[in-house]
């Protein structure tokens, strides 16, 4: 079993369990928690916060590590501090892509996988594209408690709605499905997986963007063809060099 692998070139470390313990304590930064004194976690910094509220009982362990950060008001500067946290990591993620990664390890643990798959971030990545991360990761709680943090208000989906939903269908219902993981175990990033990093990093170096943005992680998971899911993009007539001419045509994506 594959659990390490170091992403060259930006200092991004998926090592051993320290991968999936990193993407879920700063992914767990990326919502809003709405109470009379809102908790507005930005940048991997928490706005000043003039009472502390009680988080809602959101099926910790999720929001543990976020809650762990709320200290009586004070703001906190510690996780953007490389020399304190793992923030490093995640460095060329832009907070979409970090999202969809959140995403990833919510549905691997749910569905009970002994590794985060390509088919995981696939998933992840639709519903980020079809601003259905709340309503796909935590469906049971009451509309309007938190909200993840959406810097993109102009945000384009890339799939039509009939079509993500079709995907999300066909994806997860093909998936192998167990007793589920929570969020406080590793699991361990799939060697193909870790290879799709690999590329979503190159092509952000190939059309010099200043972060790995969701559209090179999607041309990226494309190249991925032992993934069910890639194969149905395929039917689809999705392909990575559709994928690749709408990146070359947006300035960042």
């Amino acid at each position: 079993m594959l659990y390490a692998s170091t992403i060259a070139g930006a200092g991004l470390c998926f090592k051993s369990s320290v991968a999936s313990r990193c993407l879920f304590e700063f992914s767990s930064h990326f919502f809003d928690f709405v109470t009379p004194s809102t908790v507005r976690p930005i940048g991997g910094k928490l706005d000043q916060v003039q009472s502390r509220q009680t988080i809602p009982p959101i099926q910790q362990p999720i929001l543990q590590s976020a809650e762990d950060h709320f200290i009586d008001g004070r703001q906190v500067g510690a996780l953007g501090d490389p020399e304190t946290s793992h923030v490093e990591m995640y460095i060329s993620f832009s907070l979409r892509s970090r999202q969809i990664i959140f995403a990833a390890r919510v549905k691997a643990g749910e569905r009970g996988a002994n590794m985060i798959d390509v088919d995981d971030l696939l998933v992840g990545w639709v519903l980020e594209d079809q601003g259905m991360l709340e309503k796909g990761l935590f469906p049971t709680v009451r509309e309007g408690t938190f909200h993840f943090v959406n810097q993109d208000l102009l945000h384009i989906p890339f799939f039509s709605p009939q079509i993500a939903n079709n995907l999300l269908a066909k994806i997860e219902g093909i998936l192998p499905r167990s007793q589920s993981v929570g969020l406080s175990t590793d699991i361990p990033l799939s060697s193909a997986l870790i290879h799709a990093f690999n590329s979503a990093e190159e092509i952000q170096t190939r059309f010099q963007h200043s972060q790995i943005e969701p559209l090179h992680v999607l041309a990226a998971l494309l190249a991925e063809e032992s993934s069910q899911g890639v194969k149905l993009l395929h039917d689809y007539e999705i392909t990575q060099e559709k994928v690749l001419l709408k990146v070359g045509s947006a300035t960042e994506n």
